[in-house]
């Protein structure tokens, strides 16, 4: 994943800022990626990231603004015009933004291998033409064509659906990103390829690949997370939030997985609020199984083969929960990444296993 660098020596954030903060924080915005490149979509959604935790951060973080200044620049401006992008004099911390830029000029190939269809007013990104304005373009492209047209329409609802679902739904992916190399209960080790498995499927659906549909996904979390009370916590560390020490686990997890920290590490949460983060994170987590099941249902309205692979999304089995990090019977700590038996069962769809038996 692409990073944002660590900010050090900034004092942890009060529990009373966590909402104050929140309400700073909007939804990331639209994503158009039946029209972009696959190198605009990488940026899109840096830039929507790197605006999250600036909006949550404030001046606290000046860089993340910065960055965020940085790619929409290079969005606006048309990242495969073929003239030179300025970025300007930027500090050393922000190089890597330039650097991601010039990388994702050559990645001209379409997001979406489902339909790409870019209207010609759409030389840079920086103003989004809406769905149904770039599908009635669409369509007037295709003409009489009937393949076409289907085409065309089957592609713009997916794009509405998913964009429509996603950003709530996607905390019921939040194990997607743990490593299998670290240890965890089984519960967690299962549930985690179901989610895996969901950003695939999701991926799938759209024509997308798994690694911008991840990034997507992250974002959604990450949005949730920073409006919603839990701080500006990814994935990977709102999941440690559930288990029985937080502090400790994330910990241990940084020890052997240094990155995850980079884009969401400027304060840890304070240990006295942990219990409010919790229960914060367990109404979002409720709140993403009732936006899933929209995003499912709508979906296979549209392509019934979507997600047919994820078993149990949708439903409270697949959800993340307290639940998933109490030891005990069959629930014990696994590490999955040379356990062939444990990963031939799970990519079978055992995601109801444990909780059939329990």
């Amino acid at each position: 994943m692409t990073r944002i660098s660590e900010i050090h020596g900034i004092k942890q954030i009060p529990a009373d800022e966590y909402a104050d903060r929140g309400e700073q924080v909007q939804k990331p915005g639209y994503v158009p990626f039946l029209s972009l490149t696959k190198g605009e979509m990488e940026l899109l959604l840096l830039a929507q990231r790197a605006k999250i935790l600036a909006q949550f951060y404030g001046n606290d973080a000046p860089q993340y603004k910065q960055a965020a200044t940085l790619l929409d620049n290079a969005l606006h401006a048309g990242i495969h015009s073929g003239g030179a992008i300025s970025v300007g004099a930027i500090p050393d911390a922000l190089q890597w933004v330039a650097k991601t830029i010039q990388k994702a000029k050559t990645e001209t190939a379409p997001a979406s291998g489902g339909l790409f269809y870019r209207p010609k007013a759409m030389a840079g990104i920086g103003q989004i033409i809406p769905a149904a304005q770039r599908q009635a373009a669409c369509l007037d492209a295709a003409g009489l064509d009937p393949f076409k047209r289907a085409r065309c329409k089957k592609a713009f609802q997916i794009e509405t659906i998913i964009n429509g679902y996603l950003e709530p739904a996607a905390p019921h992916m939040l194990y997607k990103s743990i490593a299998t190399d670290f240890t965890v209960p089984t519960e967690v080790a299962i549930k985690r390829q179901g989610h895996k498995l969901g950003v695939q499927g999701l991926a799938q659906v759209g024509g997308l690949s798994s690694v911008l549909m991840d990034s997507w996904v992250e974002n959604g979390i990450l949005a949730r997370n920073a409006s919603g009370g839990v701080g500006a916590a990814g994935s990977i560390k709102s999941s440690f939030y559930l288990s029985k020490d937080p502090e400790k686990e994330f910990a241990d997890y940084l020890a052997t997985h240094p990155a995850a920290s980079k884009w969401y590490g400027i304060n840890g949460p304070h240990i006295g609020i942990a219990p409010a983060i919790v229960v914060a994170l367990t109404g979002l987590l409720l709140a993403a199984i009732g936006a899933a099941t929209k995003l499912l249902t709508d979906l296979q309205k549209v392509d019934f083969k979507a997600l047919v692979e994820t078993r149990g999304f949708g439903t409270s089995a697949y959800s993340a929960d307290q639940a998933d990090w109490v030891l005990g019977g069959k629930n014990q700590q696994t590490n999955t990444q040379m356990n062939e038996i444990l990963m031939l069962a799970l990519l079978a769809g055992g995601v109801f296993l444990l909780n059939e038996e329990n």
